[in-house]
């Protein structure tokens, strides 16, 4: 081998090792300021969360069950996200319950005058005393539904209970009618002939206190569609009088209504999500059945006296029907705020104003059978699912 031949090998073997060696001794150079590989396997930060994400997801936030489908699933915003896919699979309740309250107030009571004060001189009309001068107070309850999940549906026992709220009103002269006030009722008897002349005030007074209890079978229809179909019992009662004092005394003439209707019932309810984390609903329940009535009437003076009374029982037709709209805060797949409006109506029910006649002789009263009350107000319940 010649000298020249012998200089090439050297530097491709020199070439060679110094390869291998390089590649045995390299050093990873860290990203600058990370004090990390830049080939590390720790995960990377978590980011913050996100206020408006992407909306398709595959949880369902109806409630409280239904089809699973994005489209019922709005996105997560600043609260957890309940759209969001985990080990499990969807949330399915077996077991839900809500508690809040409510106010509910049934509208004015009918036109009745019950009687007028005289003129002051230069007025020419006396001033009539009607019962729809008695104000009509909103009352103040509670309201509670637990359900379970059967099967493709759920079965929901449900009710309220509104205390009473008396409204007051008192008549007495004023600068236009300066008395003397007559009060539009008579009596045959000696004892009571005399005491609606002459009144210097007229107090009357009206109360109403109610209770609903609902056993219902709730179905999923068709998607955010539920429908409804149970057993519906409800509890009114009515007070009002009308109260005189003169120089003789004072008199008081009231009546008492308790109805209780008991009546199947249907109903349907739509529930949509419109943003993140809030759903609309709509809500509406039809009943008809029977009331079981009882009216009683009483004429008392303040001292002692009593004149003609009695009680009565009727058995009749009698419906329900209510609507509501609400909104739905959902703070987490099991835990959500519903707040709304609500309408009932009671139809074909005895109504303790439409008893009073003006001929206290009336053991009974009027006994005008065919009444309705309506009642209105806000609701708010937190929703709790297991």
């Amino acid at each position: 081998m010649n000298l020249g031949k012998m200089h090439l090998l050297a530097v491709v073997t020199a070439l060679t090792l110094g390869s291998l060696g390089w590649t045995q001794d390299v050093t990873v150079v860290p990203p600058r300021g990370t004090g990390q590989p830049a080939f590390s396997n720790n995960p990377d930060p978590i980011p913050p969360p996100q206020f408006a994400p992407d909306s398709k997801t595959g949880r369902n936030v109806k409630y409280p069950f239904g089809p699973e489908d994005e489209k019922m699933c709005p996105a997560g915003n600043a609260f957890s996200n309940p759209c969001e896919t985990i080990p499990g699979g969807v949330f399915t309740p077996t077991v839900y319950g809500s508690l809040g309250g409510l106010a509910l107030r049934r509208t004015g009571l009918n036109s009745t005058d019950v009687a007028s004060i005289a003129p002051a001189l230069g007025f020419t009309n006396p001033t009539l005393v009607n019962v729809q001068s008695i104000p009509i107070n909103f009352n103040y309850g509670i309201a509670a539904e637990i359900g379970v999940v059967v099967g493709g549906g759920a079965i929901e026992l449900s009710g309220f209970y509104l205390f009473g709220s008396p409204g007051n009103y008192t008549a007495t002269p004023t600068t236009q009618a300066t008395g003397p006030i007559t009060a539009f009722f008579s009596s045959s008897l000696p004892s009571f002939k005399d005491v609606w002349k002459d009144v210097s005030q007229v107090n009357m007074s009206y109360a109403v206190s109610t209770g609903n209890l609902e056993l219902n079978y709730r179905y999923p229809f068709a998607q955010g569609l539920d429908f409804l179909v149970g057993l519906r019992y409800m509890y009114i009662r009515e007070n009002i009088s009308i109260g005189t004092e003169n120089d003789i005394g004072s008199t008081n003439y009231a009546f008492a209504v308790t109805d209780q209707i008991v009546a199947p019932q249907i109903g349907v309810e739509f529930e949509y999500p419109l943003i993140p984390h809030f759903s609309v609903s709509f809500e509406t329940k039809g009943a008809l059945g029977a009331t079981f009535s009882d009216i009683s009437h009483t004429l008392t003076q303040g001292n002692g006296v009593t004149g003609p009374g009695g009680s009565s029982n009727i058995t009749q037709a009698a419906g329900i029907v209510e609507l509501g709209l609400f909104g739905h805060i959902w703070f987490h797949e099991r835990l959500k705020l519903r707040l709304g409006y609500e309408a009932l109506w009671v139809l074909n029910i005895p109504e303790a104003q439409r008893q009073i006649n003006s001929n206290t002789d009336l053991p009974l009263g009027n006994q005008q059978n065919q009444g309705s009350i309506f009642f209105h107000g806000p609701i708010i319940e937190f929703q709790l699912a297991f």
